[in-house]
């Protein structure tokens, strides 16, 4: 399936790369220029080819001060003759003005000619039209000149002047512009411009705006008003300036209201001849080939990137496109088409949405039906979904397809509601992690067990995190891990090999944990994660233990003392070893004794345990002072005094006063056994919040601190209690204590100091309606 949707995606990208590329291609070679595109290459001149105008160039003007000085035009031709005898330091002189025809001064147009001929870098303008003869100069001037040189240059659609065509032919001879004419004039030699490999047409790279140049009136030249050198190895222009006088054409570099003389514009084209920086046009191979670069660049953008950070690479993709368009411009001198790339550019995101939209639709239609067909755990029939109607009435095909991906997440949502709710039903802790061991889902009772050990569950926690919070022991978690690791990396040969498995372990409550696992698979048979099951068998191996402490019990406690009295029984047959009759009595008596103690003793233990509480108020200080009556001859045998204190006269407690009454007497049985003669034991009563706390304080021989936690444990002594070898006993006795205490929701605790004495505390809760009582 995955396999078949990354085929579909990448024949979709390729089908869109493709198109693109085809769309790239017919714009670059069947659409004309936009003005869009004109737009972007005015933009770009100026920023790329603004310089200071060449200190080479002058401009004579024929400006509003001559023509008030000189009166109008057209003037004497004696007057250019005047001029130019006055520029014979300059390197070439061209005029920017028609000498077409004889004037009415024949005589001028011999000076004119003479002067043109004495200074011998003169260049003339003409007008050319392709397949036409150029319009030339009057025949005397025209035989005197250096070069003619045609001044007409091509306007765009749009009425600007961005280009020129250096040269041109008629059919027989090859005509210069005026700005290559100006070289030639000035004796640069033409196999040296012919070096210049540029094409015929060429866009003009304008230093600056109109006025950009150095201009000096042509009246402040005529009546020496300029400097003498000032014209020493320049090129001078001459042409109108004036207002209303000659032609003014707007350039990329224009503003609204100033246009640039023809003058200056032939004075940016010797600039550029001077300077050899051109702007030529790609070629529409190249335009084609980079354009389509850029394309499939923004298509491979696309593919890589989601759609919100397509937005951001597209405005990035396009300030690159212009700034290295820009350069190309500026440091190349090459104009290499936008539109082409831009209009494609605009058109990718949304053709592409388009495409993933509808392969998005058909794999949604694809995985539902398959859905669909596959057999569902849980019935929808009792569900209903609206859709929305079309403006029809019925349901259009978008709406169709919502209407079954809101079906389909309405079943998905359900069954993760049915299998959470099936996790919560379990009756022990699950969690359940994926295949990179993070934490999915839990169950209510494994939430319960973590704020019992103190801490939470994290979502997506990480299964060494989730372990930590269990056990205690780094090294026993660590081995558990590696475990686990083990069991997870089990494929799924067939649904028979799922891997279950086991182990047990302390958690950091001392509780022992069977903790069970199963791993979750993929539809081919991968592993997809898997779950832990923790499960408390606390009680399971305490009974356990009880069961081998009974079994225990009956086979060696309580077979000892019979034991010894079938001992008695033959030595008593025996003339050799026979008893005097009281001795032997007064051990069987004992024996027997012993027997029934510790049948009572287990029999009150199991009891307490296993029996529900009689429960009816009591007085603690009655309670207390009858089994204080019940030990005082014992305690009298050994001068010993057993004091209750009665500060608190009335201390009510709900309690069964059998098993009750029976703990204590416990506990002041072993302050008589385990004290020392003469000694005093002492009972106190006292308020803790809403509990009794009871003290009972002996002067024996003490418990040490490392036996506390074991001291109400079933059938155990502490060290202290085995070197008193007077007293017999099984352990037991502290053990119904403790098992009494905790099922009258109490507790108990000690504080001991050896050789010194032992005082136990026993809480138990206030029965606060005591008027009741």
């Amino acid at each position: 399936m995955n396999n078949s949707l990354s085929s579909r995606y990448r024949r979709e990208f390729l089908g869109v790369a493709l198109f693109v590329s085809i769309l790239t291609a017919l714009i670059t070679y069947l659409v004309p220029v936009y003005s869009a595109d004109r737009f972007l290459y005015d933009v770009s001149l100026r920023h790329s080819h603004y310089r200071p105008a060449s200190k080479d160039i002058i401009i004579i003007a024929i400006d509003d001060q001559s023509l008030e000085q000189l009166g109008t035009w057209p003037w004497r031709r004696i007057l250019h003759a005047q001029l130019l005898r006055q520029l014979t330091k300059a390197k070439a002189v061209g005029y920017d003005i028609s000498f077409l025809g004889e004037s009415y001064h024949p005589e001028d147009d011999k000076e004119f000619a003479q002067a043109i001929k004495e200074h011998g870098r003169v260049v003339l303008a003409s007008f050319f039209n392709e397949g036409q003869p150029p319009s030339l100069p009057d025949t005397p001037l025209l035989k005197e000149t250096n070069q003619i040189g045609f001044i007409n240059v091509p306007i765009a659609s749009d009425g600007l002047v961005r280009k020129l065509d250096r040269w041109a032919s008629d059919g027989f001879d090859t005509n210069y512009h005026f700005s290559l004419a100006m070289l030639l004039a000035a004796g640069i030699p033409p196999e040296t411009l012919d070096k210049v490999q540029l094409p015929s047409r060429v866009s003009i790279p304008y230093a600056g705006p109109p006025n950009h140049y150095q201009t000096v009136s042509y009246t402040d030249v005529l009546n020496l008003r300029a400097p003498e050198d000032m014209f020493k190895d320049k090129y001078v222009l001459i042409g109108a300036w004036a207002t209303g006088l000659g032609d003014k054409f707007p350039t990329p570099t224009s503003t609204e209201s100033i246009n640039m003389s023809g003058v200056e514009i032939l004075a940016n084209g010797l600039q550029a001849e001077i300077e050899n920086r051109w702007i030529t046009e790609a070629d529409t191979t190249i335009i084609f080939l980079v354009s389509l670069f850029w394309v499939l660049s923004y298509c491979i953008i696309v593919l890589m990137l989601s759609p919100r950070n397509v937005i951001f690479a597209s405005l990035a993709l396009v300030a690159i496109l212009l700034a290295t368009h820009l350069a190309i411009l500026k440091y190349c001198n090459l104009w290499i088409r936008l539109d082409p790339s831009l209009i494609v550019i605009l058109l990718v995101y949304p053709l592409w949405n388009w495409r993933m939209q509808e392969l998005v639709l058909k794999q949604m239609h694809r995985e539902i039906t398959e859905l669909d067909n596959e057999r569902s755990l849980l019935s929808m029939e009792h569900v209903h979904i609206t859709s929305p109607a079309s403006s029809t009435g019925g349901l259009n095909t978008f709406d169709a397809h919502i209407n079954r991906l809101r079906s389909a997440i309405t079943r998905v949502r359900n069954l993760r509601q049915f299998i959470t709710d099936s996790l919560d039903g379990m009756p022990y802790a699950s969690a359940v992690f994926d295949y990179q061991e993070r934490l999915l889902l839990t169950t209510a009772i494994t939430e319960r067990y973590f704020a019992e050990l103190g801490t939470t569950i994290i979502p997506q926690e990480a299964l060494p995190a989730f372990l930590n919070q269990i056990i205690n022991n780094e090294e026993r978690t660590s081995e558990i891990l590696a475990q686990i690791r083990r069991w997870s990396s089990q494929n799924m040969v067939e649904p028979s090999t799922f891997a279950r498995e086991e182990l047990e372990f302390k958690d950091k409550q001392n509780r022992d944990i069977l903790l069970k696992f199963t791993n979750t698979y993929m539809s081919d048979g991968s592993v997809s994660g898997f779950i832990l099951t923790l499960i408390d068998l606390s009680r399971i191996r305490e009974e356990e233990r009880q069961r081998e402490q009974t079994i225990h019990f009956l086979t060696h406690d309580m077979r000892a003392p019979q034991s010894a009295i079938q001992a008695l029984i033959k030595m008593q047959q025996n003339p050799e070893t026979e008893l005097s009759k009281e001795d032997f009595l007064q051990q069987v008596n004992q024996l027997s004794r012993t027997t029934l103690n510790l049948v009572d003793n287990f029999l009150y233990l199991a009891r307490a345990k296993n029996t529900s509480y009689q429960l009816v108020p009591i007085n603690l200080n009655d309670l207390l002072q009858n089994v204080i009556d019940n030990f005082w001859s014992m305690a009298k045998s050994r001068q010993m005094s057993i004091q209750l204190s009665h500060d608190i006269p009335i201390c009510y407690v709900m309690a069964d006063g059998t098993l009750l009454s029976r703990a204590f007497n416990n506990l002041i049985d072993n302050a008589i056994k385990y004290g020392k003669d003469g000694m005093k034991i002492t009972i106190d009563i006292a308020q803790d919040e809403d509990y009794w706390k009871i003290s009972i304080t002996d002067q024996g021989i003490g418990i040490a601190k490392e036996d506390f936690s074991r001291i109400f444990q079933v059938f155990s002594r502490v060290p202290q209690m085995e070197v008193v070898k007077r007293i017999s006993g099984l352990g037991l006795g502290l053990a119904f204590v403790h098992t009494v205490i905790n099922g009258h929701n109490g507790d108990i605790t000690l504080e001991s100091e050896e050789g010194v004495g032992t005082t136990f505390f026993v809480r138990l809760p206030i029965l606060h309606d005591e008027e009741s009582v």
